[in-house]
């Protein structure tokens, strides 16, 4: 056997030697997990590994897109790589005042936080609210209307495949 499967990855398996609180960011190597509920020590629980977070930032503004570090002795989220672990990119701008930053969690490097989310989208972090139309939103450099054509390709094929049910 060469691999066999465990979990999808959203989330890892975790095991402290003291106690973890929700939200607490967890360094492990160059990987960084966020705690989403109290572990207590000696006890198996999870981190997660992907997903958007708002983080404790240090001072200092971060545009969208920025490459985003964890400052493990202050506990703070930080534009300074040097000596912080990558924690992941800014999807939404903070100032230098704000004391949190929203982070996709552990995104590859050369992923573009800008295609990802529009300035429109991004400050509201809805992509599609129901009953309005998508008209400002690009996604891998897509128009929305070739984005909603794809998702509905998608799942008329999942339909198909009786993956999931009909609307």
């Amino acid at each position: 056997m060469i691999a066999c499967f465990k979990q999808e990855g959203k989330s890892i398996d975790y095991r402290p030697s003291g106690a973890v609180s929700a939200g607490d960011v967890v360094v492990l190597g160059s990987l960084v997990g966020i705690a989403r509920l109290d572990i207590a020590a000696d006890t198996l629980g999870s981190l997660a590994v992907v997903g958007v977070f708002d983080v404790a930032k240090a001072t200092g503004a971060v545009t969208v897109g920025a490459a985003v570090y964890w400052d493990a002795t202050n506990h703070k989220a930080t534009t300074t790589a040097t000596g912080n672990p990558y924690l992941g990119k800014a999807v939404l701008a903070a100032e230098s005042a704000d004391e949190l930053v929203r982070v996709l969690l552990n995104v590859p490097h050369d992923i573009d936080a800008n295609t990802m989310y529009s300035a429109a989208t991004a400050s509201a972090l809805g992509l599609v609210k129901k009953g309005a139309a998508v008209t400002d939103c690009t996604l891998a450099g897509g128009t929305a209307t070739s984005v909603e054509t794809q998702l509905n390709a998608l799942l008329a094929a999942l339909r198909t495949a009786g993956i999931i049910a009909g609307a």
